[in-house]
């Protein structure tokens, strides 16, 4: 807007106490205030600190009626500015949620709305303090009449030269200050309010009560005034002065310090050398007993929510401590729900991925996740994500993929709050306070999870993901449909009908979709990334077979890192109203689980309230961004956690490092016989020829040594042709369709789709954990369990497809082999040693060779291979054989378990050019 922005301020004298009308006063007043500034141009009306309420006695401050956003009062204000599309800006008593009283200012555009509420942040003497809870942000920085960009300060607030430096910085170009100044602080309004516009480049407008004594004796001493970046006085009333005053502000006084560092033409922003002040704190000697804090680097930017490292919220307040409440919510799930199984009420087996639990969890993570949630603190968080890092190892790799999402971000969360208050350590002569170090992590943490969505999207681009014959998006689009009613899924999506045939066909694009912009979403767009988020992981959540609720609460307790406003949503929780909102959120969550699958379980219910959480805080106004140092260590910290991301998630399949608890799931990924990714191979440690060659030229031992131990033996495709091992046929091929609903069958299979999906990864993580396996089986396991809807078996009966042949690499074979030999029974097994390393399933099916039998009983000491009728020790593939009499390596076991690929008749559905849906 290229014309001046006219402001009216109204400076009045309030009604005396004893015949104090209250609020109906003060909107009496307003309104005619705003009639009268419409009349003469102006676009702006700016009125006293706490104009509605008036300002009493500090004493009876608690009995004030104390207003909060959506009160009849408060909309009354907005229907004024809308009545006379006329911005408004006021201080007033603020009530919060939690009843806590605040001193607070608010602004409405010209269309009613809300654009910003602040709570005064510096609390002027002890009556004061007494009175009201200190804001604890600055800001926000909000757009009002024509664009233009503004801030609120309150009173006191302006007398603080960082206050108004920092909004400055952070993007504002007019700082409205509503106040209530007082003898003998004329100076204030006479000389520091134009100095403050002065040295920060930006306009100010200081709107007080109009001169008089109250009864308690404070002289209140009128003299508002409007003030240009240049100091200049656009507007200065009298003490005594009553009425409607106006000011033209040029759009020169509305560019904001931006404009002058590009002009150069504010000398104090331009020759400010930040380095000097930290070194000046460095070199004070504190004067009492209290440690010196380091002055705020005034080379500052805007930046992301969170990254900043000055120590100035309270612990309690940052959002970073609000993530650990929430982090400790999701790691109480899977406590939770073992209530709910001794209680008889746990849904069949709550989510198929929650996290398992031994004794050491009991003892450790549970005191240290409940420690967290009641008295959250740096240290406790540390403690508990240290903790939890080291339990994980323990499971390894009897661990969940979205476990090892989860530890990466502990890890990053452990190193770089430690890394950060370190690297201060020379600089400041201190370390950085634990929560000081968290907060600088946020930023780290967002992005990390954002690339992880990313990645996870990026390895679903393989032909048998985007081929729907065979999709696991396929799978779970047909299972989504049936949580439709009985009535409406046969009206709406018959077999074949051609609804039905356009979902299933769409199903793998749509998938990758929404997966892939989640994490672009989350970072350029919060809000709509938690909003695509939140639909995303609903959906998991509804699947009678594929709920893996473990994820969604995991991914949905740290959305709370992209939603500044996260620690007031926190704060409101407690207070009876929101409480009881909640309450009634965890109900219709509670009867919605036990709808979908048969009972209630924590992680559902988690979900449902994190998600309530989190629309709470999109709709709470957002705190100005936290203003840090020019972000060098932010950007580098960002950078390695990015590279260290890419380097697991993507390295790790690329290297044939990675396949279950990866970011692979669902993925139908080939991660060995070549790859069937549309940009990146797999399995290279394995699977080629020139990695050797070139690790040994440019002398890079640890490569050496990794394609040491894989070698082209260990990637040597086998097939699996019988077995009566229970171990090896409890694993393998794990055929799982059977428990698919019915209907979702019969949707992939009129479709053209297989309609077959394999839980080998969920076969292999329930091993050992019979007390955690749902009577009526689950994804993966031998006991079909018919529930409503299921295609199902005769209860108690195997699955079909146990006798299905499977191939996989020498490497696995040779790892369930050793649990098969653990398990102490004897048993044969038939296998093909030699099969084409680069292959489809087609090639590997109707592979013809020969065939090794072993035969082994480890009580007897007997272990018999025989092939081609000799023994295995003289046949050319005798290099590959002898790898099954032993185990691999520990440390290799503890990271790596491998996919197998069933191998099916051919058929129209399933030419055997593509692999299966597997999890």
């Amino acid at each position: 807007d290229d014309s001046d922005l006219r402001v009216a301020l109204w400076q009045q004298k309030p009604p005396p106490r004893s015949s104090d009308p209250g609020i109906d006063w003060a909107l009496k007043a307003l309104d005619e205030a705003a009639a009268a500034a419409q009349d003469q141009g102006a676009r702006l009306l700016i009125l006293p600190e706490l104009f509605l309420g008036g300002y009493r006695a500090l004493s009876e401050a608690g009995e004030a009626c104390g207003l909060r956003e959506g009160s009849p009062s408060i909309d009354r204000v907005a229907s004024i500015a809308r009545a006379h599309h006329l911005a408004i800006v006021l201080g007033f008593f603020e009530r919060s949620a939690n009843g806590q009283l605040y001193n607070s200012a608010l602004a409405v555009d010209e269309d009613g709305r809300l654009a910003a509420l602040y709570r005064k942040t510096h609390l002027f003497g002890s009556a004061e303090k007494a009175a009201f809870s200190p804001g604890e942000r600055l800001g926000p920085i909000f757009r009002l009449v024509g664009g233009v960009r503004c801030a609120l300060l309150i009173c006191y607030d302006i007398e603080f030269p960082e206050a108004v430096r920092s909004l400055a910085l952070a993007g504002a170009s007019l700082i409205i200050t509503p106040t209530a100044n007082f003898e003998p602080y004329s100076f204030v309004n006479q000389s520091i309010v134009r100095v403050r516009a002065f040295e920060s480049h930006v306009s100010l407008v200081y709107a007080n009560w109009a001169g008089h004594t109250s009864e308690d004796g404070v002289r209140f001493n009128g003299q508002s005034v409007v003030a240009s970046p240049q100091g200049e006085l656009l507007l200065s009333l009298g003490e005594s002065e009553e009425g409607l005053f106006f000011a033209s502000l040029p759009p020169s006084c509305l560019a904001g310090a931006g404009a002058a560092l590009e002009g150069h033409d504010d000398f104090y922003l331009r020759d400010r050398r930040p380095a000097l002040y930290d070194q000046a704190a460095v070199r004070a000697a504190a004067p009492h007993k209290f440690e010196a804090r380091r002055p705020r680097p005034l080379s500052t930017v805007k930046c992301i929510h969170g990254c900043c490292d000055d120590g100035q919220h309270g612990a309690d307040a940052g959002e970073m401590l609000a993530y650990g409440r929430l982090w400790a919510l999701h790691q109480l799930a899977p406590f939770a729900d073992s209530g709910l199984r001794l209680a008889g009420v746990l849904g069949a087996a709550g989510p198929v991925d929650a996290r398992p639990l031994c004794s050491l969890d009991w003892a450790v993570r549970l005191p240290l996740s409940l420690l967290l949630l009641v008295r959250p603190s740096a240290s406790a968080l540390l403690a508990a994500h240290v903790s939890n890092l080291l339990l994980w190892a323990v499971w390894m790799p009897m661990a969940w993929d979205h476990m090892c999402w989860a530890a990466l971000l502990e890890a990053s969360l452990v190193v770089c709050a430690t890394a950060s208050g370190a690297a201060n350590l020379p600089q400041y002569g201190r370390r950085l306070s634990g929560a000081t170090a968290l907060r600088y992590c946020s930023t780290v943490l967002r992005a990390q999870h954002a690339v992880l969505y990313v990645v996870a999207a990026f390895w679903k681009l393989t032909t048998s993901f985007l081929d729907h014959r065979t999709s696991c998006a396929t799978v779970l689009f047909a299972e989504l449909a049936t949580v439709l009613p009985d009535a409406a899924l046969e009206s709406l999506l018959p077999p074949g009908g051609p609804a039905a045939e356009l979902l299933l066909r769409a199903a793998p694009a749509l998938t990758v979709a929404l997966e892939l912009a989640i994490g672009p979403l989350l970072v350029l767009s919060p809000r709509a990334g938690v909003v695509a988020g939140l639909l995303f992981h609903t959906c998991i959540n509804l699947l009678p077979l594929n709920y893996a609720a473990g994820f969604s609460l995991m991914c949905v307790a740290r959305y709370g890192l992209f939603l500044p406003a996260t620690p007031d949503a926190l704060a409101e929780a407690s207070a009876a109203g929101p409480a009881a909102a909640y309450a009634a959120v965890a109900a219709v969550a509670a009867a919605a689980c036990a709808q979908l699958h048969g009972g209630i379980d924590s992680h559902f219910v988690g979900c449902g309230l994190l998600a309530a959480l989190c629309l709470r805080a999109m709709a709470l106004p957002a705190p100005l961004a936290e203003v840090c140092a020019r972000g060098g260590r932010v950007a580098l910290a960002v950078g390695l956690a990015t590279l260290a991301t890419l380097s697991w998630g993507i390295g790790g399949p690329v290297l044939g490092l990675q396949q279950m608890s990866g970011l692979t799931m669902y993925a139908n990924l080939k991660h060995w016989g070549g790859s069937n990714h549309l940009l990146l191979p797999t399995n290279l440690l394995a699977e080629t020829d020139w990695l050797p060659e070139a690790a040994s030229r440019a002398k890079l031992p640890l490569l050496s040594a990794l394609l040491a131990i894989f070698g082209r033996a260990q990637g040597q495709v086998v097939r699996v042709d019988a077995t009566n091992s229970s171990v090896l046929r409890e694993l393998s091929p794990a055929d799982s369709t059977p428990l698919l609903p019915a209907h979702a069958v019969a949707l992939m299979r009129a479709s053209g789709a297989s309609g077959r999906y394999y839980g080998q990864y969920c076969a292999r993580m329930f091993v050992g954990r019979d007390n955690d396996m749902p009577s009526s089986g689950t994804i993966g396991n031998a006991v079909a369990g018919a529930g409503p809807k299921s295609a199902g078996v005769e209860e108690g009966k195997e699955l079909p497809g146990k006798e299905l042949p499977y191939a996989l690499t020498a490497y696995e074979l040779r790892r369930l082999l050793a649990a098969a030999r653990a398990h102490g029974e004897p048993f044969t097994l038939t296998f093909t040693p030699s099969l084409p390393t680069a292959g489809s399933p087609a090639d590997w099916r109707d592979f013809v060779g020969d065939s090794a039998s072993l035969v082994e009983d480890p009580s007897a000491g007997r272990a018999e291979c025989t092939i081609a009728g000799a023994d295995c020790a003289s046949h050319k593939a005798a290099a590959v054989i002898a790898l099954m009499s032993a185990a691999p390596p520990r440390w290799l076991s503890k990271v790596l378990m491998a996919y197998p690929v069933p191998l099916l008749p051919p058929s129209e559905a399933d030419p055997g050019t593509e692999v299966h849906c597997s999890a």
